[in-house]
């Protein structure tokens, strides 16, 4: 389990800790990830609500286009990835495609497929 860090030197395990207890009162907070790209994310916490028994995992209600790809150089890595992929023309247009091994699709986002994945999730 990876410790959630209290302060400097003492750890919490983080399994236990709801995010209701993380966020507390704050409605809205924030998420960077990869820090080298600067990709933040906006989170809204709306409501805890008590989940079914049954349900272990974590699990995606609504979402929207398809996650960029690793190491695409943060947001303006990615306006420029799709740039390129739109025109054929664009200098870089063939070695993107073959980078990202097909077709990609910014607009595509598959709900079940989302939580197929967050399910196998430990």
């Amino acid at each position: 389990m990876n410790p959630h860090f209290v302060d400097e030197l003492d750890y919490e395990d983080e399994s236990k800790i709801t995010l209701e207890r993380a966020v507390g009162k704050a409605k809205t907070f924030y998420y960077e990830y990869d820090f080298g790209d600067d990709w933040m994310h906006e989170i809204r916490f709306e409501k805890a609500s008590n989940p079914e028994a049954t349900v272990t995992h974590a699990v995606c209600t609504e979402g929207a286009r398809a996650c960029p790809p690793e190491d695409i150089g943060g947001p303006f890595g990615y306006e420029d990835f799709l740039a390129a992929l739109a025109d054929p023309d664009h200098e870089m247009h063939e070695e993107l495609k073959e980078w990202i091994g097909g077709p990609f699709d910014p607009e595509a986002f598959s709900l079940a497929k989302i939580n197929a994945r967050l399910k196998r999730l430990k």
